[in-house]
């Protein structure tokens, strides 16, 4: 008790802050005790916990753990070895008192000696650390155990739905630079679809990343799959969440779609409610993946609620798999504007939506294209809620717009004749359905054209070009940019409480292939806060921003990766440029950097075979990890393929 005490007070005095966040694990440890483990990692709000007899559980489950070094102090190694009786054990300790005990020092040890390691007592969290440190300094992985209450977990899944062809997944170890943590990594990869599991763990040093091959991991998979990452260590995030993205590549007939991994952690009881525009698929599927990831779906989860065009009905989905999906067909009817799929259940996981169309019309004739992105909370129903009057909220609308304000603003480039990309948008899974817009318009340079509204009779994507499609010919030509912000006046509906949901749409211009993802505003870089619509990090964001993103990339002669980067803001005014720094890493770590400028209301389309001479050497054909930074600006940044210079994809780089 002395011991804890006075451990407290020193760290008291480093990081109250650490302090609170460790008295908070015990608390939750008291009130809650935490069941023995089964073979899976049980998940706490506050991180992960494992007792002596889960590790001694997991020492006796595992093949050929023969030759065992126990790593702690005197009580530890004695508890591992009365449960793990006839495994050879070395005790091994990083405290001099221990040596004098008979300990080895760890620093001494050949660790290629041992089956696996096991870690615990009173100094395990550095002891953790410093154990996968030597085994990275010496090219020597062994599966580590370890006893300990509170280690913080990240993780991520990405489904993938049975009718692709293939999928890799990149897995980057992005901690040291987010959260300055230097340490290498133990991590579980885990795939697996309706009846097979296929589980590694390895050690992924900082600044690594590494592919997952679907085909190559379940080369007879059956059904929906799933690719997923998890790690366990003493800190990561420092409390701030658990999220851990892959980026994922998929393919199916000859187009792809990419995709970030989901991070919903919240347990069997959360509810999840979405819905898609069937307008985004011509004739086809529209395909939904289901999570029961560790098959503890209750009841109640077994129950959806699906919505098929404005049928509302119930569906049972089986608590034994693990992933599932739903299939809506459209047999190449036209949409209207309330034609929408989708589904409502409690559960957690990440649901995914993707488009699988067969009969997608384009210049070089008809095609076949997948589009995808995970689910966005929309409900089911349109709740009276929904659909109140702008009245009450005018005042402020106006004064906004009186100050230079773009409320809810999301920037479309105009790209070039010549350019293979065009990019628009749509609004339509938005409860209610976003129709009128207020379009801003800026030049190459980033001056202001023209401002103008636009009303959107149509379902499915608008391209930017179609916006300006009115427009005088000089005029149009000179844009640019345009900022489009939803008209909630002449829509008369309330904007407050509420943030419009829309996917961003790149297409191919000759093929007219396309892909969407979650599209980021230009909420940021106002110079102002505004507390009624306040930016979805923090306020000080509206103030002061910056740049840290990134997201992994496929190399190859079959793809041609480019970022796409806007320095937009909800702010007329915003005239501050934007130096940023683009860091290719490849595989092993190594960097090579290309700087560039930005100015206010413009974009750049920066393939990275032009901004890195070097990236085919660099990357040797295999795979890298792009991020964008500019202390100047909060940027959008996109990450963007052309496939077979015929298939476009496209997903928003992120920032944790």
């Amino acid at each position: 008790m002395i011991r804890k005490i006075r451990n407290a007070v020193s760290l008291l005095r480093r990081d109250p802050a650490m302090l609170a966040h460790v008295l908070r694990y015990r608390l939750h440890d008291r009130e809650s005790p935490i069941p023995p483990m089964s073979g899976r990692m049980r998940k706490a709000p506050n991180g992960v916990s494992k007792t002596v007899a889960d590790v001694v559980k997991a020492v006796k489950d595992g093949a050929g753990y023969n030759r065992i070094l126990v790593y702690g102090d005197a009580a530890f190694y004695e508890a591992i070895v009365s449960g793990v009786r006839a495994a050879d054990c070395l005790w091994a300790s990083s405290n001099y008192a221990d040596h004098a005990q008979g300990a080895e020092n760890i620093n001494r040890i050949a660790l290629s000696d041992f089956d696996c390691v096991v870690v615990g007592g009173p100094g395990v969290g550095p002891d953790y650390r410093h154990v996968l440190r030597l085994m990275h300094a010496h090219d020597c992985y062994r599966p580590t155990f370890w006893a300990a209450d509170g280690f913080e977990f990240c993780a991520g899944t990405l489904p993938v739905p049975a009718e692709c062809s293939d999928a890799d997944v990149y897995i980057f170890n992005h901690f040291e630079d987010f959260f300055g943590l230097k340490d290498p990594l133990q991590v579980k990869i885990e795939v697996f679809d309706q009846v097979t599991s296929k589980i590694e763990w390895l050690l992924l040093p900082p600044r690594r990343g590494l592919k997952v091959n679907l085909n190559e991991w379940l080369p007879n998979r059956q059904g929906p799959a799933c690719i997923s990452q998890f790690v366990a260590h003493p800190v990561l995030t420092r409390g701030r969440h658990y999220r851990w993205r892959g980026t994922g590549h998929l393919l199916w007939a000859d187009s792809a779609t990419s995709l970030h991994g989901g991070h919903d952690f919240r347990g069997p009881a959360s509810d999840n409610e979405f819905k898609v525009s069937r307008a985004i698929l011509n004739k086809g599927n529209l395909v939904i993946t289901l999570p029961n990831y560790d098959l503890d779906a209750t009841e109640e989860g077994a129950v959806l609620e699906c919505i098929d065009g404005q049928v509302i009905s119930s569906r049972t989905r089986s608590r034994d798999r693990r992933i599932e999906q739903l299939d809506f067909r459209n047999d190449g009817v036209d949409s209207g504007v309330d034609d929408y799929v989708g589904c409502k259940y409690k559960g957690y996981g990440a649901s995914f939506w993707f488009s699988l169309d067969d009969a997608v019309p384009g210049p070089r004739g008809d095609h076949r294209n997948i589009a995808s992105n995970h689910s966005a909370r929309a409900p089911l129903r349109v709740t009276p809620d929904r659909l109140n009057g702008v009245e009450a909220a005018l005042p402020l609308i106006t004064g906004l717009s009186d100050a230079g304000v773009m409320l809810h603003p999301h920037a479309v480039p105009v790209s070039g004749a010549d350019d293979p990309v065009e990019f628009g948008f749509e609004f339509d899974a938005n409860v209610p359905r976003l129709g009128c817009f207020s379009i801003t318009a800026f030049d190459h340079e980033g001056a202001l054209v023209t401002a103008f509204k636009f009303e959107k009779t149509d379902v499915g994507p608008a391209m930017a070009r179609d916006v300006l499609g009115e427009l005088d010919p000089v005029m149009r030509d000179r844009v640019g940019l345009i900022v489009v912000a939803p008209d909630w006046v002449a829509m008369d509906l309330d904007p407050r409480g509420r943030g419009p949901s829309g996917n961003l749409v790149a297409r191919h211009r000759s093929t007219h292939d396309f892909d969407v993802t979650e599209f980021q505003s230009c909420w940021r870089n106002l110079g102002i806060q505004v507390n009624e619509f306040p930016h979805w990090l923090s306020q000080d964001r509206m103030l002061a921003g910056r740049t840290n993103v990134f997201s992994s990339v496929p190399a190859g002669a079959k793809v041609r990766p480019a970022v796409l980067l806007v320095n937009g803001s909800g702010a007329r005014d915003y005239a501050n440029a934007a130096d940023y720094r683009l860091r290719l890493l490849n595989p092993t770590g190594v960097e090579i950097v290309a700087d560039g400028t930005l100015g206010p209301f413009c974009h750049q389309m920066v393939w990275l075979d032009e901004a890195f001479a070097e990236q085919s050497a660099h990357l040797d054909d295999t795979f890298g990890t792009l991020l964008v930074q500019s202390y100047d600006a909060d940027l959008n940044a996109n990450l963007i393929v052309v496939w077979r210079d015929q298939a476009v994809s496209l997903q928003h780089m992120w920032g944790y």
